[in-house]
């Protein structure tokens, strides 16, 4: 069985009208199919109706029984069985912490609902273990292929080459992680600059999307990427830390904006504002497992010299990521599951089931 915890109503051709709640309990059909008679109580207009509701999954329709009220959208937050469908739009399977116990990661997956998961690789060490989780769960999990900015520096002759065959050979492979990092102890910023630009400019070739990385770079981030601005170039940013102002300009440039578990950290309010005003379908959620765990109040947590969730992070976790960018943007987690679900989807659009 399932509860129904709360209910969001909005009125037709009208913002939100208020939370309702229930008054005297839900009865579940099979924790898909909700089937009830009960009592609502409507806050901001101070209404008060009984009305039927038949929904599947979350969100529904229900007519009031006050003639001329019309009708109202449902949103539906259910605990227990029946979690919220969602993606990862960015994970690392292939690092052994997580291909190690791969089936337990993929089940905890599948339990908490996590039903796609895009994989990127990072270096040509890793290309073929990424292939190789995605050829194993061919239904769950996606694949991406890049050169990290970490690893620039110590690129083979020939890597470019060996990274065009893959996806040529993997049609449904996109481009990442790619991007700059200008927060390395040590660092050659035009080396970086030209590994990167050189991947932007074979996925746009390919028709790839591709997943970005950067930190103290986005000046020069942006720069590469307005330069290819109308190029047909497909592109999110993981785990931003940037200000309202870059996410801002990335949006306006086609580009999609991601949030990770940093997002829940206690004092990392510039993330919050940021994701409470990215236009709604320009948002993506992910976990970047095994790193960026993310803060829990419901569990004791062990935290690094940083101060943030030490431990092995995995895709089952990106509940938490859901329900934190439900509560800054005011949305409920089915909503926000859904949101983000759509707009991977239409994000990774040729590459992923």
């Amino acid at each position: 069985m399932c509860q129904l915890t709360s209910v969001r109503i909005q009125h037709a051709g009208m913002q939100q009208v208020g939370i309702a709640r229930v008054m005297d309990g839900v009865s579940v059909v099979d924790g898909d199919i909700i089937h009830a008679w009960r009592s609502l109580w409507l806050h901001a207009t101070k209404v008060y109706a009984v009305a039927a509701v038949w929904l599947s999954g979350r969100r529904g329709v229900i007519g009031s029984c006050f003639p001329g009220v019309g009708e109202w959208a449902v949103y539906v937050e259910r605990s227990g069985r029946g979690n919220s469908v969602v993606i990862d739009a960015h994970c690392h399977l292939a690092d052994m912490r997580l291909a190690s116990e791969d089936e337990a990661v993929m089940r905890r997956a599948a339990e908490a609902g996590v039903r796609g998961m895009m994989c990127c690789g990072t270096c040509a060490d890793d290309w073929d273990g990424v292939l190789a989780i995605g050829a194993r769960y061919p239904e769950t999990v996606s694949v991406s292929l890049g050169l990290h900015p970490w690893y620039a520096g110590g690129r083979k002759s020939g890597w470019l080459e060996a990274l065009e065959g893959r996806l040529r050979r993997n049609p449904a492979a996109a481009v990442g992680e790619i991007g700059l990092d200008h927060a390395l102890a040590d660092f050659d910023a035009k080396e970086q600059e030209d590994v990167f630009a050189v991947q932007l400019d074979l996925a746009i070739g390919l028709n790839r999307p591709v997943s970005i990385h950067c930190r103290r770079a986005w000046e020069p981030i942006l720069k590469v990427l307005g330069a290819r601005s109308g190029a047909g170039l497909r592109f999110m940013v993981h785990s931003f830390s940037g200000s309202p102002e870059t996410m801002r300009e990335i949006v306006g440039l086609g580009g999609y904006v991601s949030f990770s578990g940093a997002l829940t950290l206690p004092n990392n309010r510039k993330a919050r504002k940021v994701a409470a005003e990215v236009p709604p379908d320009r948002i993506l959620v992910e976990t970047d497992s095994p790193d960026l765990m993310p803060w829990r109040a419901d569990v004791t947590q062990v935290v690094n010299a940083r101060g943030r969730p030490s431990g092995v992070n995995e895709p089952a976790n990106l509940r938490y990521v859901v329900e934190k960018l439900a509560e800054v943007r005011g949305s409920g987690v089915g909503e926000v599951a859904e949101m983000t679900r759509r707009n991977a989807l239409e994000f990774f659009a040729g590459v992923m089931r």
